[in-house]
């Protein structure tokens, strides 16, 4: 007889295993394809929250993401707060976005709303597009603090089972961070997943700013 197939691992389950989901702003960017290498080096897969007017200037790395099976999400056409304008410049943000996205094969699933700003306004917004908000709970600050190591400490010291991780792929010194945040979370058991598997889907009009946990 020949050798044993080797099983191909099923969904990771989140509710069985500590998950965490890596989740990218503000892209596609000029670094956003180094990072696209990385994640496939480590095998991990992350979900973006794009804006539209990055996905304008670089369809092509938003199709590549698509390939390689990382979730896309909608960051609003051009990052204004939300609960600074009116519902139908909501409705207008979201709208265009998605249909950037859709032009690129992608079905846009959840909406991080720019500065992690919502109201019920908002969400009312967004359930009518058929859309949830995901915010996040890990938020080390990397726009404001440019520097790798210290990107790389503060995500690993508050990763927890159920953890979304804010980080945004237009700062080098974020992608950087990348490969040592997997390596240090993966070596403490965790499975990368996006934000879909993470969450078990996020309901039309909702929020969630973490996903299920053992």
């Amino acid at each position: 007889s020949g050798p044993t197939p080797t099983p191909t691992p099923g969904p990771v389950d989140c509710t069985a295993l500590p998950c965490v989901a890596l989740t990218f702003d503000d892209g596609p960017g000029e670094h956003t394809p180094r990072l696209l290498d990385i994640l496939a080096a480590h095998g991990v897969t992350a979900t973006f929250y794009t804006v539209g007017r990055q996905v304008e200037a670089r369809p092509d790395v938003v199709r590549r993401m698509r390939a390689a099976g990382h979730q896309i999400g909608n960051h609003t056409y051009d990052h204004p707060q939300l609960t600074a304008v009116s519902a139908d410049e909501v409705r207008s943000q979201i709208s265009r976005t998605d249909a950037l996205l859709r032009a690129q094969g992608v079905t846009p699933s959840t909406v991080r709303p720019p500065y992690g700003a919502y109201d019920a306004s908002v969400l009312q917004v967004l359930g009518s597009l058929g859309h949830g908000a995901v915010n996040w709970n890990v938020d080390p600050r990397d726009w404001e603090v440019r520097h790798t190591p210290a990107v790389v400490q503060r995500v690993t010291s508050a990763a927890a089972p159920g953890a979304i991780l804010l980080l945004h792929d237009v700062h080098p010194t974020s992608v950087d961070a990348v490969p040592e945040i997997i390596t240090t979370l993966q070596a403490r058991g965790y499975r990368f997943v996006t934000v879909d598997r993470i969450t078990g889907g996020v309901s039309s009009g909702a929020l969630v700013n973490r996903g299920r946990h053992p």
